[in-house]
């Protein structure tokens, strides 16, 4: 396929809520997964392999929770898709953009209670990495990988408007994402983590 990247990580969330290792994924120009593998054994080199240090994982879905899009200005938007999110939730449907983050009809707001996951009137300012980071920070027994799971793949299979995201998988615009700077030994949450966009859609298709 013509216009691909190549990209590596040390690791990947996978759509199991596994952690899989060394991971190369091909991703179209226009955000689409063309192939995902994993290497137990090492990393693999391949030609034109743009390779990143950290974990790798699909767009986050800032959907559980109510809000309205009167909330969202301009500048809060960017702030929530520069740290992860590529979906936000609404109370009502709403037209969207023709660049993230996009929104969408939330899901059933009482099937995810989790405190770092729903959004309410008092901390929709609050990207969702962020909140899931905090939380784990300050709960150190928390399953960080688990709510970012939840945060992706769980809450995309709430809803038939998400299920194209949410999960690398061949096929699907999740985007891509890298948390570097955490511990990736015990694949916990750390102070110096930051997060960055690898590859996200061009559009919703």
């Amino acid at each position: 396929m013509n216009n691909t990247r190549k990209l590596g990580a040390h690791l990947i969330l996978l759509p199991d809520g596994s952690i899989g290792s060394w991971p190369i994924v091909e991703v179209a120009g226009n955000g689409t997964i063309v192939s995902v593998e994993t290497n137990p054994q090492g990393m693999k080199e391949r030609p034109g392999l743009e390779w990143f240090g950290g974990l790798m994982i699909p767009g986050l879905l800032d959907v559980a929770g109510t809000a309205s899009a009167d909330w969202y200005k301009q500048a809060l938007l960017n702030t929530h898709f520069s740290e992860g999110t590529l979906y936000i939730g609404l109370q009502e449907s709403a037209r969207g953009f023709n660049k993230p983050p996009f929104f969408s009809k939330s899901p059933d707001s009482n099937l995810y209670k989790h405190p770092a996951l729903v959004r309410t009137n008092l901390n929709f300012s609050v990207p969702l990495f962020r909140r899931i980071s905090d939380f784990c920070l300050a709960n150190t027994g928390s399953d960080w990988v688990e709510l970012l799971w939840q945060a992706s793949a769980g809450l995309a299979s709430m809803s038939d408007d998400l299920k194209q995201y949410g999960s690398i998988q061949a096929g699907k615009q999740s985007g891509l994402l890298i948390i570097s700077g955490a511990d990736l030994k015990q694949i916990k949450p750390s102070n110096q983590m930051r997060i960055k966009w690898l590859s996200y859609p061009s559009d919703k298709k």
